[in-house]
């Protein structure tokens, strides 16, 4: 005799998985938002429940910066055809910066196999370590800086002498890269918005590097807008690659 399962214990199922998940209707309308997804995105279950997933509430776009909630949105193709996709994409946090993440979408049918939903299963592909582990791991705790948490000018530069150092010692070293990023019109949107929104701006912007830059790569501060990225052993086209996703 099979063992009744209804949605009460289908939810406490999702809660108990690291993963983020979510299930929307034929409408993509959000109606079960688990544990996993409050912890990845950072929105509460009461924040999205009852909302479309095309009203670009976690903004996802793939690795070329397109948009995939409107037009491309695979959870609307996976009901569309009902076959289950792959990919990888970046989320939206609710803090702003964005979150690399593999994300996995299947269809739901009702017991005459009529699709009436679907389910989107998406896990963090950053490298899980918090910036302040990195940092000590590098060796440049001392040289956090205090507002967004990423290594200051100063440990930059020493980041740089060494790289250089290393690259000219040793003739099988692999070359380095160096992205340097400016945020636009910051100076116009302080004046008009205030230091805290430029802080939080400027933490919005910190929280994306650390969450997508690759490990042994170390993102900074360089001077008040203005981040730089020196990466580990890259080929330049991987580099160019890099600089745009970040962009």
């Amino acid at each position: 005799m099979p063992v009744p399962f209804n949605q009460a214990d289908f939810l406490r199922l999702l809660d108990c998985l690291s993963d983020g998940v979510y299930v929307v209707d034929a409408d993509r309308r959000i109606v079960a938002w688990s544990r996993g997804a409050e912890r990845i995105a950072g929105y509460r279950s009461d924040e999205v429940l009852g909302a479309c997933c095309h009203e670009n509430i976690l903004v996802h776009v793939d690795c070329d910066g397109h948009c995939l909630c409107r037009s491309q949105c695979p959870m609307q193709a996976t009901m569309d055809d009902e076959r289950e996709r792959e990919a990888e994409a970046f989320l939206r946090h609710r803090d702003g910066h964005r979150v690399p993440v593999r994300l996995r979408t299947l269809p739901l049918n009702d017991e005459r196999g009529a699709p009436y939903g679907a389910i989107q299963v998406f896990r963090e592909l950053s490298e899980g370590m918090s910036a302040l582990g990195r940092l000590k791991e590098l060796d440049l705790s001392a040289f956090a800086d205090g507002l967004t948490g990423l290594v200051n000018r100063d440990g930059l530069e020493m980041t740089m002498r060494r790289r250089l150092q290393r690259f000219a010692d040793d003739e099988q070293e692999m070359p380095f890269g160096v992205i340097m990023l400016d945020i636009d019109r910051f100076h116009e949107l302080n004046l008009r918005w205030g230091e805290a929104v430029g802080d939080r701006l400027l933490q919005m912007v910190a929280g994306t590097l650390k969450t997508n830059c690759r490990y042994g790569d170390v993102a900074g501060r360089w001077d008040g807008q203005e981040f730089v990225i020196i990466t580990g052993a890259v080929k330049r086209g991987v580099l160019y690659t890099m600089a745009e996703r970040l962009r």
